[in-house]
């Protein structure tokens, strides 16, 4: 008589983490990542797609979105009504994050909750309405399964630098997609930690960025220089007009 043979039990994959949820508005998604997407890189040719993408974290009571294109860089916190799990990492490519901001728009009267379910290379984007064509308010998007690199570490090693009196140049165009980050009318305030350094901009509480100097080829005195001929045009105070 044979023996009986064993059930054989399924094999666990311990190497995959079991997906991570969290719950939050349309715009909440939208304040998230609205200030980062104009951060990322911008290439047409796809070169490198770790940069044409926004990194989402979970990090203590706070989601986080951080973008970069190699010259500037920012980071957004977001907190949530519940604290977001633990573990929530995902590289979320500009053209997933655009499709969701353009399936599930906000108005005054039409804020949808969104469920978002972070899998090892998709995210599921879950709405309780439906689309207009009738269909279920439901995405599977991609996501960049490339690890993202450790970017955040170039804020905190510009924060730990004492802030520079001296002058420094940036190309406007880059410091102004920062505007992107106000709110009320947030002021934006730009630290100097030394002219070949990243310079330090925060735009409220909860956003913070860098952008790298431009290099102005010279001496000093070339940018003393700038200021010439202006003290001539410009109309001088009264107590100096007086004496």
């Amino acid at each position: 008589m044979s023996a009986p043979s064993r059930r054989k039990e399924p094999t666990v994959d311990t190497k995959t983490p079991p997906p991570a949820v969290v719950t939050l508005t349309a715009g909440h998604f939208r304040a998230l990542v609205g200030p980062v997407v104009p951060l990322a890189l911008n290439d047409r040719y796809n070169s490198t797609p770790i940069l044409q993408a926004v990194y989402v974290r979970s990090s203590g009571p706070y989601l986080t979105a951080t973008a970069t294109d190699r010259y500037r860089m920012g980071v957004k916190r977001l907190r949530t009504a519940e604290t977001p799990p633990a573990g929530i990492s995902a590289v979320m490519p500009l053209t997933t994050v655009k499709r969701i901001l353009t399936a599930f728009k906000v108005s005054r009267s039409h804020n949808p909750e969104l469920r978002l379910t972070f899998g090892p290379d998709t995210v599921k984007v879950e709405s309780g309405f439906a689309f207009a064509d009738g269909g279920e308010a439901a995405l599977t998007l991609p996501l960049v399964t490339d690890k993202y690199p450790p970017v955040d570490r170039l804020i905190r090693e510009a924060m730990g630098r004492e802030v520079a009196a001296e002058s420094f140049a940036v190309n406007p165009a880059f410091l102004g997609d920062f505007r992107h980050a106000q709110q009320m009318g947030e002021p934006l305030v730009i630290k100097s930690t030394g002219r070949t350094h990243s310079v330090v901009v925060h735009v409220g509480e909860d956003f913070i960025g860098l952008i790298q100097p431009v290099r102005f080829e010279g001496d000093d005195e070339r940018v003393a220089a700038l200021d010439t001929g202006w003290a001539d045009l410009l109309d001088a105070p009264a107590e100096e007009k007086a004496a």
